[in-house]
Parts: C-alpha cells; sequence; structure tokens
C-alpha cells in the first residue's frame, strides 16, 4: 500500500451501479488504490441484498471507492466500520448527529440518510480488493412514498450543497479512517462503531422466520454478527439477513 491513499475522481454522467462499473473496469485493468467512480445518475443503484438505492439525478452523492487493504479475512467487518464511521465524522461536521443502523445504514433520528454496500474479493485468506458503494442523501427535497424512512441533509438543515464540496469532505474523512485501518486499529474502530450503534439498549422489535420478537441491541461482534438480548434474559448472534428491524 502506498504511504497515504490518493483518491482519484471519475464521473459519470449515468450508470447502472457504480459498484458494478468498478468492479468490472478493475478486472479489465490495474486500476489505482482510491479509484472513485461517482454517477450523476444510477439506473439500478444497489443497496444490502435485493435492496435498491433511490437517488434523483444530480442530487446526491452515489459513488464507489476501491480499497487494496490486504488484511486477514478475520476483520473483514473493518471494512464497513470505517467508512460507516467517516460518514458520521462528516455529519458530525455539518452539525448533524447520527448512528449507524446495523450493519450499515446510518440515520439520523430514526430516518435514513445514507448507505453502504461492501463488497470483498479474497486472495487466500486476505482481503486483497475492498469495493464500497456509498449513497449519501444531500439535496434531494421530495422521496418516494414507498420509501419507509429516507431523509436528506437539505431536508434537515434547510441549506442546499454542493456535491463536489461535500465530496470532497467526506474522502477526507475516509482516507482518516482508513489510516485505522492500515495502522491496524481495529479495536480502536469497533469500539467507536458499537458506540453509534442506533437502538443500542433499546427494546426494540425484530423479525425471524417471520415471527415477531423484542429484543435489545447488545453489541456487534468483530465477526459482524449482532447480538442481542432477548426478553427472557438470554443472547443470540445474528448474521445479516437472519434478522430484521421491525
Amino acid at each position: 500500500m502506498s504511504e497515504i491513499i490518493n483518491f482519484t475522481i471519475r464521473r459519470l454522467a449515468k450508470t447502472g451501479s457504480t459498484n458494478n462499473f468498478l468492479r468490472e473496469l478493475a478486472a479489465k485493468e490495474k486500476l489505482p488504490e482510491g479509484t472513485v467512480i461517482m454517477a450523476d445518475y444510477q439506473s439500478a443503484g444497489r443497496g444490502q441484498g435485493k435492496n435498491r438505492w433511490y437517488s434523483s439525478a444530480v442530487k446526491n452523492l452515489t459513488f464507489s471507492i476501491l480499497f487494496l487493504p490486504e488484511i486477514p479475512f478475520i476483520h473483514h467487518f473493518a471494512l464497513a466500520e470505517f467508512v460507516s464511521l467517516a460518514l458520521i465524522d462528516l455529519l458530525t461536521a455539518y452539525g448533524v448527529d447520527a448512528q449507524v443502523k446495523w450493519p450499515n445504514d446510518i440515520y439520523v433520528k430514526n430516518d435514513k440518510i445514507a448507505g453502504i454496500l461492501i463488497e470483498n474479493i479474497l486472495s487466500h485468506d486476505k482481503i486483497s480488493q475492498t469495493i464500497a458503494g456509498i449513497g449519501l442523501n444531500i439535496n434531494e427535497d421530495r422521496f418516494p412514498e414507498e420509501l419507509p424512512n429516507p431523509v436528506s441533509l437539505r431536508q434537515i438543515t434547510g441549506k442546499d450543497y454542493l456535491l463536489e464540496q461535500v465530496l470532497e469532505k467526506l474522502l477526507t474523512a475516509i482516507r482518516s479512517r482508513y489510516e485505522q485501518v492500515r495502522h491496524i486499529d481495529f479495536a480502536g474502530l469497533h469500539a467507536e462503531y458499537n458506540s453509534k450503534l442506533y437502538l443500542r439498549e433499546v427494546p426494540s422489535k425484530f423479525r425471524k422466520d417471520n415471527k415477531l420478537f423484542t429484543a435489545s441491541i447488545i453489541e456487534v461482534k468483530t465477526s459482524g454478527e449482532l447480538m442481542l438480548k432477548m426478553q427472557n434474559g438470554e443472547t443470540g448472534n445474528f448474521l445479516f439477513g437472519e434478522i430484521q428491524y421491525m
């Protein structure tokens, strides 16, 4: 890895998914770490699982970054953690108190302002390539009614923002947080991620196998599993996809 990551931005007017575009480009040619693919409009923006990411053209940030972390796979969740914390750092700089909803959505109060999609490629037991896709609602003022709880920076603050300036600040925050990965500060990242957990220690409803239950979040494990305390006092660990917030 280079001494400090430098970002090279390639801006597209339109693409299906910035993650897909960057992954396919990286398969064809050797790209430097820090390559950023930014799209003014994504026709098929992706979220976790089968989720899709909504964004009007030229109103929000939708982009993906290439990292070459070369870290053991056992620390894979640190990659979601450092990107999540960088987004929280950015929002804090704008006077917005944000939290991370496991595994990697960013919430302001009870509304979703950003989402992250992490995709890794392994070489033996190490992560050789990571593509981090980020969608951050900036200037959106009207969302489709079917979306449950979206919010934008403009709706929160009442101000309009230049996307290029916000991106520059966010990349600075990402660079700083990535240094923790490079310096093997996984414990520091993990502790701070847990300190920013949405609904931590708050009795909340979840669904598993079409059954509802109430539990409280204790923490997220270094493996990325969510640790819950049930009403009967027992604890359980769950992978993403096993349970849903209600």
